[in-house]
């Protein structure tokens, strides 16, 4: 972007005065925008020959500096998580705006340290506690409880995506899916099968409809959506906003979960023993 509006102002140098005003503009907006313009300026206006701005270090090896001097016996593999993350993080919009790059790798700690069991009902309580605030109003105006849950499967697909583009966790990923499959948590479960899948991991066969967008995820809504159960909703919201309020049914699904997921509870425990 830089060496382009460095080439545009050589082209046109009438136009110097208004990308001064673009720059201060943006200054307050978008920390690595504004960088980018005024080194263009101001490489232009004294005359050098453009070179490319550095970029800001500190944001990424201040907080590589705090993980590396204390490690753990799984350093190597957090470094691998990280390196996944960085891929993510140098195209988007963080490292713009100057937010230190995140080294907490928690997913994977739990991953690693818990039981795919374990690892499945707690996500399963903690995707039932933010769809236990939900209702029409929330879904038809996109209020922030359906917006936290956006965040939420987002989140879980960016660690899991991590997690298996750095490797060795395949088979405890594959077990996760199968013990969320089991609770009919569908809603992380889909995260966790597009982590997986995106990192071109296998997945098992009895899961790869849950990933399948073909004409608004067709395939889960009509043979792999189960009620009751925490549902993949997204396609669900799509089809409500199309106006098949039919569809409010199996969103609404999760009000009659509870009671199922008491069996689940059960069992785990059992298994835990």
């Amino acid at each position: 972007m830089g060496l382009s509006l460095y080439s545009l102002l050589q082209q046109s140098p009438c136009v110097v005065e208004v990308f001064g005003e673009v720059t201060k503009i943006v200054k307050q907006i978008d920390r690595f925008l504004y960088f980018t313009l005024s080194h263009a300026l101001m490489e232009f206006e004294n005359k050098r020959p453009y070179h490319n701005l550095p970029m800001e270090a500190g944001v990424i090896a201040g907080p590589l500096k705090v993980l590396l001097d204390r490690p753990d016996r799984y350093i190597i593999q957090r470094l691998k998580v990280l390196e996944a993350r960085y891929n993510h993080y140098k195209i988007g919009p963080d490292i713009a705006r100057g937010r230190a790059f995140d080294i907490r790798t928690d997913f994977f700690t739990a991953v690693t340290d818990q039981s795919a069991a374990t690892m499945a009902w707690k996500m399963t309580q903690d995707a039932l506690r933010e769809f236990a605030n939900l209702n029409i109003n929330e879904i038809m105006l996109n209020g922030d409880h359906l917006r936290r849950l956006a965040l939420k499967w987002d989140q879980l697909y960016h660690d899991t995506l991590e997690v298996a583009t750095a490797g060795g966790l395949d088979g405890k990923l594959r077990d996760i899916a199968k013990e969320l499959y089991k609770m009919r948590n569908h809603f992380s479960l889909c995260a966790i099968l597009n982590g997986m899948e995106q990192a071109q991991l296998q997945v098992e066969s009895t899961l790869t409809g849950f990933t399948n967008a073909k004409e608004n995820h067709h395939q889960y809504r009509f043979q792999l959506h189960t009620d009751p159960s925490l549902p993949f909703i997204y396609p669900f919201i799509v089809e409500l906003r199309r106006g098949q309020h039919e569809v409010l049914k199996k969103i609404f699904s999760f009000l009659l979960y509870k009671q199922f997921i008491r069996g689940c509870e059960e069992a785990t425990v059992a298994n835990e023993e």
